[in-house]
């Protein structure tokens, strides 16, 4: 089925009517109801047009239900048009089932909105069905007195259409109170005035199909306008989604700059802390040199003293050596020990080129931890030196 918008549903609904293909106007109409699901200000006026469509298909059940749903809609929007034409289009209902009683009640009020909104066709159609219903109920002076309304108020208006009407509901209503000449006589009437509207009808329907011929130009006009537009408002919207790609690209961009500043500034500061290190180390290691020579100065010096007092300290000339050999080993074990803490700093020292970001937390780590060994080695040295020496 080829996809049309809500003008052309529309539009074709009317020309579907006019040709009195009613089944077609109904699909076009129902389409219409789907495309102003969000437009409930004119939905209710499209469902009682459903529903009068159904009506003339005599199919009451559907005629029904749709101007009862126009009903609802035009109450919650107090569309007091829309809701004048429901209480009409039940009426009419009610009528074809043979209850003129409840459709009266429907005319009366449609009548009352009719005469609120100042819609006088409307008014005297509501007329026209209000002397049916009590045409149909016996109550002969009362049909003909809104007949007598109906036909002055479509003097007035010039409505020929509506007088062809009026005397064709003379005619009924003559013959069923038995009065068939007048009946005859408002029959001829209606006849010769329904062919001379006729005649002026088929001349309004020429200019009204030209009408609409000249409202689909411009239709298909405007389709094309709003094809245009659309695709302008389509390459805006991609200049838009470029501009702020380029825009989110950039802000990324700065973001990602902001980012590599604090870590340059995070590595230059671990890079200063690595320098103090080092300082202290080569600190601690001419401390440890000075203590070495200290200990050969010292070793030396007892030789001489031995050399000196051989007389005095034979017995002690065995202990010294021992103890002198014990010194020597120890100095030798502890360089060892001085060296695994010394070496591990320089392996790490040397990863730091190689290292990521998120590494250098860690190698500070370990250079912490390997430094606090070294404390704790030279300061083990230094008591267990001084330590040798007092016992000596």
């Amino acid at each position: 089925m080829i996809r049309l918008d809500l003008a052309s549903c529309i539009i074709t609904s009317v020309k579907c009517i006019k040709m009195g293909d009613n089944n077609k106007a109904l699909e076009f109409l129902t389409a219409s109801v789907d495309l102003r699901k969000s437009d409930l200000s004119t939905q209710a006026i499209t469902l009682y047009n459903i529903g009068e469509l159904y009506i003339f298909n005599n199919d009451l059940t559907m005629a029904s239900r749709y101007i009862e749903q126009s009903l609802s809609v035009a109450i919650q929007h107090s569309d007091r048009r829309a809701i004048g034409y429901a209480y009409t289009g039940l009426g009419l209902i009610l009528a074809k089932q043979k209850k003129p009683r409840e459709a009266l009640d429907y005319f009366i009020r449609a009548e009352k909105i009719w005469k609120e909104i100042s819609e006088m066709r409307l008014l005297i159609q509501a007329h026209q069905d209000m002397s049916d219903a009590y045409r149909e109920l016996k109550m002969f002076d009362q049909a003909e007195k809104y007949l007598s309304l109906s036909m002055e108020m479509s003097s007035l208006i010039k409505a020929p259409d509506l007088l062809v009407n009026n005397y064709l509901r003379l005619s009924k209503l003559d013959s069923a109170r038995g009065n068939h000449n007048n009946a005859l006589l408002n029959l001829y009437k209606y006849t010769t005035l329904k062919d001379s509207v006729y005649n002026l009808a088929k001349t309004e329907q020429i200019a009204r199909l030209q009408m609409v011929f000249e409202s689909e130009e411009k239709e298909r006009e405007n389709i094309q306008l709003k094809s245009e537009q659309l695709f302008r408002e389509s390459q805006l919207n991609l200049q838009r989604q470029i501009i702020y790609a380029i825009s989110t690209g950039l802000l990324l961009t700065g973001i990602m700059a902001w980012f590599l500043y604090r870590q340059r500034h995070k590595i230059l500061t671990v890079n200063k802390i690595l320098n103090e290190k080092n300082s202290e180390i080569n600190t601690q290691k001419l401390a440890i040199e000075m203590q070495a020579t200290a200990l050969i100065k010292l070793n030396e010096d007892l030789q001489e003293l031995n050399r000196n007092l051989e007389v005095r300290i034979d017995q002690r000339t065995q202990q010294l050596t021992i103890q002198n050999q014990r010194l020597i080993e120890y100095a030798f074990v502890n360089a060892h020990k001085l060296r695994a803490p010394i070496s591990s700093i320089l392996g790490l020292i040397n990863l730091m080129d190689q290292a990521t970001p998120e590494e250098y937390t860690a190698i500070f780590e370990h250079l912490k931890t390997c430094g606090i060994q070294l404390d704790n080695i030279t300061r083990q040295i230094s008591r267990d030196l001084e330590g040798s020496i007092v016992d000596q």
